[in-house]
Formats: C-alpha cells, structure tokens, sequence
C-alpha cells in the first residue's frame, strides 16, 4: 500500500515521520514554504492507496470533497489530530482499507482508533471487506446494504461475483454457501 503523509505544523511533521517509520509513505508539510493543500491532495488523490493528514478533519474533509468519486476507487483517507490521541478513517472504510490502517497509526503512536462504519459499530460482518479478502471485485457497491440485507436471501449465504484469469464472470454458488456461518 502505498501511504502518503501530510501535516500542517511541527508538532505534525513529527508525528507524520515517527509514522511513516512503522508504516512507510511520503511525509510532507503543507504551508511554510511546503505543498500547497489542493495540489498535494489532487496529486495523491490519483496515486497514492492512502492519504494521511495529521491535523484537523474539517482540513482533510475539505480537501478531499472534490475529489470523491466511489467507495470502490477512492483511495483511504484518515486523519490523526497532531497530538496523536485519535485516528478516524474518513474515507474508504473498508475497500480502501481506512478502518484497518486508522487501527495501524493507532497502534504505532498509542492513539484511539475511531471507526465509525455501521458493520464495525455493531460488530456485524461486513460483506465488502469479506469480499475483498476473498480477491473478489465488488461490482456494484452501492448496492451491498440492500442486497446483504435483502428478503430474498434469508438464509446466511452471500452471492458474490469473481472475474476469472481469463476474463471470463464466475458466479458464487449460492447453493454451497446456504447456512454457512460468516
């Protein structure tokens, strides 16, 4: 995963290198003669697998906003206040792997992780993240909630769809995952 760090003050450039040393990616400073806030983002936005701002989450959220296309592309964004207390994944929970890597800072400057996605919230399973561990493309992720919830799969399977090697669409057997406990 490739990490991209961004802080606005001292106090942040610090904790972004000491981060960056357990969980490797670029570090930069905005203002002070550093990047500027919209071309670093833009520029990350589109190659980087992980934004990490260490400051404010209105800065990030702000940031961001434009550049937010799909849950199934955008990369994670999470954000650690300067102080190291807190790390939110705002972007990109679960597909992008934001809620996991808020859990990684976390752990590699002793702050708490706040996840907020419902699936994590209420410890429920979540098939998005399932799917992805899986090597499973989720090819229509607006429509997880309604179809993992939907009446018409009562019993605990999930249909699921892979792309072959050879391009070909393979469907789940629903049959071989009927009553299996996720």
């Amino acid at each position: 995963m490739s990490r991209a760090y961004l802080a606005f003050t001292e106090k942040g450039m610090a904790l972004a290198h000491r981060l960056a040393r357990a969980l490797p990616g670029s570090v930069s400073r905005c203002g002070a003669g550093g990047v500027r806030l919209a071309e670093w983002t833009s520029t990350q936005f589109a190659q980087a697998d992980a934004l990490i701002f260490v400051g404010a989450v209105g800065i990030a959220v702000r940031a961001i906003a434009p550049h937010c296309k799909s849950k199934a592309t955008d990369p994670a964004v999470v954000v650690l206040d300067e102080c190291g207390r807190f790390a939110v994944p705002l972007l990109s929970g679960h597909l992008g792997g934001a809620n996991a890597l808020a859990r990684a800072l976390a752990e590699a400057c002793g702050a708490i992780p706040v996840i907020t996605t419902a699936t994590d919230a209420n410890g429920v399973f979540a098939v998005d993240e399932w799917a992805k561990a899986q090597g499973c493309a989720v090819l229509e992720p607006e429509r997880i909630k309604l179809e993992y919830r939907s009446p018409e799969l009562p019993e605990k399977y999930i249909l699921y769809r892979t792309e072959q090697r050879d391009g070909r669409e393979q469907r789940s057997d629903k049959e071989r995952f009927q009553n299996a406990d996720f």
